[in-house]
């Protein structure tokens, strides 16, 4: 029978959520990092004005090669009512990380757990440093709020099975205790059904990874003992049918040939696949990025342990064939990140992160909070044993709430992330990585001078402007000496590295040493054709030195590769109508800036 959710059970689960929110608050004062922060939020051109232009274009364009337009929406809607305060954005994901946690609860109750375990899995799901990552960046929007719109999905789908128990007259028996299923299947209670999928689309649209949600449907299924046949498998495709669509746009632009030999895609797929599960059950330390086994060989130590770990799942999931709830958890976590498993790491800044374990965790973290209450049950015969089983649950969250409270300090702000990941994560990574941490250190460590907005777009709000208030002080000069040995080594890593090369550069025009500027803005856009921002301040610079028919060639190339980027465009006429009256070729300039007020105003 389902269990009456009763005040008392409601009160219960309401402290639950007052606790995780209470434990992680401290992530309220953080600020956003410089890591896609920028490029999904701060200098996002589509997000402002919040308009039906902007609207279509967040609905016709990706983001780091993915298509999340309901994320992006979100956050249109923050920076409309409250602009670029990150408490706001961090209070939201912090309350929709929440609101999943209350989800866990009653989808534990759906599936016939007993309340307490619902309640336990709520606050493992809730604490585990691993989702930290999820919530404390503002980015990773996209895993609250897909996690969100699925969940409610899941609910909508086993409502929708409730529905066809309920038309047999054994409803109760069949979601309490998943055993006696169904022997046929009615075409009523398709509401239910269509809202899964509503909510399913809905979740894609936050986040790709909602690819899993019909293999997640089927196994509910399964887990329910409903009977599978034509029309089962039907509903799954359905839901597929409505959701690929939308996947594909991110996943076509991803995919690739692999770059190793099949034996070592394979070790690599085991590593990624072991990776994840050791990390949640063996929460020890967090990064943005780590370290891929290498060289990819047998005899390689995380090779072995990722084996090993292999081994024993294998072992396990024969051992415990009999135990629905522990095969739901495994498959639960498997059929939600097959799909993002590496066969290489040679173009790939991420071959495994925590975050990709924020919702897949969730069977695991059913299958724990089953264990934690079976054990309490084993050892509550004598007052002495119960007590000390409740002590090592207690222990078991307080070290989960301190760990996660560790990994809010490292994402309070760019110069902690990047420390520590050069601190724990450096050796073994590839070089991209490392470029990719030094450039963003760096940028980091020149946010930390007090000059805010240094890197924002078209600011001209620079080093100069600090030095003309109170001049650049000895600790000012460190922090952009340590910054051009940040980049020039990213530079010494990966020559070819538009963002370090395009961070040096804007540093030097910052200070006012043009050539120096023009000459890594140039071997900017040598490495990167499409940086446009890169052409934009090239274009700016020679256009200060009167080399007007270079500049011209310079802001038509960033406006021709971001085509829809209207404060580009503005910022561009902006420099061609203060360069006017002093330029040796007013009327290229006026050709141009007639053409650009022409394009702006259709494009509008």
């Amino acid at each position: 029978m389902f269990q009456t959710f009763d005040k008392k059970k409601v009160l219960i689960t309401s402290l639950i959520v007052c606790c995780v929110f209470f434990v992680l608050s401290p992530v309220l004062r953080n600020d956003f990092v410089n890591y896609d922060d920028n490029v999904h939020l701060l200098n996002n051109p589509f997000l402002r004005p919040l308009n039906s232009e902007n609207l279509k274009r967040l609905f016709s364009t990706t983001v780091n090669k993915t298509y999340i337009p309901l994320t992006l929406l979100s956050f249109s809607v923050e920076y409309a009512l409250w602009g670029a305060d990150p408490f706001v954005y961090h209070l939201n994901n912090l309350l929709f990380h929440c609101v999943n946690v209350a989800l866990v609860v009653s989808l534990a109750w759906l599936l016939g757990l007993s309340w307490q375990v619902g309640c336990l899995a709520a606050l493992i799901f809730g604490l585990h440093p691993m989702h930290v990552e999820s919530v404390a960046w503002v980015t990773e929007r996209k895993d609250v709020l897909y996690s969100f719109f699925y969940l409610i999905a899941v609910h909508c789908y086993v409502f929708h099975l409730f529905r066809v128990f309920a038309l047999q007259k054994n409803a109760s028996a069949c979601c309490s205790s998943p055993g006696k299923g169904v022997s046929r299947i009615s075409l009523k209670g398709k509401g239910w059904l269509w809202g899964t999928i509503v909510f399913g689309v809905l979740s894609a649209f936050s986040k790709p990874m909602a690819l899993s949600l019909p293999f997640i449907l089927l196994l509910i299924d399964w887990y329910l003992k409903r009977p599978i046949n034509v029309y089962v498998l039907f509903e799954k495709f359905l839901c597929g049918f409505f959701l690929f669509p939308v996947i594909w746009i991110s996943y076509s632009l991803h995919m690739r040939a692999g770059e190793m030999s099949f034996p070592q895609s394979v070790l690599i797929w085991l590593w990624c696949f072991a990776f994840h599960l050791r990390k949640f059950f063996f929460p020890d330390s967090f990064a943005v990025f780590y370290a891929p086994p290498w060289p990819v060989v047998f005899w390689n130590r995380d090779v072995l342990l990722a084996l090993g770990i292999v081994i024993l799942v294998i072992c396990a999931l024969i051992r415990f064939r009999r135990q629905r709830l522990l095969l739901l958890a495994f498959f639960w976590y498997f059929l939600s990140t097959f799909f993002l498993y590496r066969f290489d790491y040679g173009a790939d800044s991420h071959v495994v992160a925590d975050r990709f374990m924020y919702l897949p965790s969730l069977g695991f973290c059913y299958a724990a909070a089953l264990f934690m209450a079976r054990f309490v049950c084993e050892y509550n015969k004598k007052r002495s044993e119960l007590a000390v089983a409740f002590v090592l649950i207690v222990a078991v969250f307080l070290f989960l709430s301190t760990q996660a409270r560790k990994q809010l300090f490292v994402w309070s702000n760019s110069e902690r992330l990047w420390r520590h990941q050069i601190s724990w994560q450096w050796q073994g990574q590839p070089g991209l990585v490392q470029a990719v941490i030094l450039t963003n250190y760096a940028d980091a460590v020149l946010h930390q001078m007090g000059v805010r907005n240094l890197f924002r777009p078209y600011s001209d709000r620079g080093i100069s402007a600090l030095n003309k208030r109170h001049g650049i002080s000895c600790h000012d000069r460190r922090q952009i000496t340590q910054a051009v040995y940040l980049y020039q080594k990213a530079l010494e890593i990966r020559p070819q590295y538009a963002s370090a090369s395009f961070g040096l550069a804007r540093l030097y025009d910052l200070l006012g040493q043009g050539r120096e500027a023009e000459r890594h803005y140039g071997q900017a856009v040598h490495a990167d054709p499409a940086h446009f921002d890169a052409y934009y301040y090239l274009g700016r610079i020679l256009l200060k030195e009167k080399r007007v028919e270079e500049s011209v060639r310079g802001f038509r190339a960033a406006i021709e590769v971001n085509p829809g980027n209207l404060l580009l465009l503005e910022q561009v006429i902006k420099e061609y109508r203060a360069a006017l009256a002093s330029s040796p070729h007013p009327e290229l300039i006026e050709e141009e800036l007639s053409r650009l007020i022409s394009r702006s105003r259709k494009t509008r």
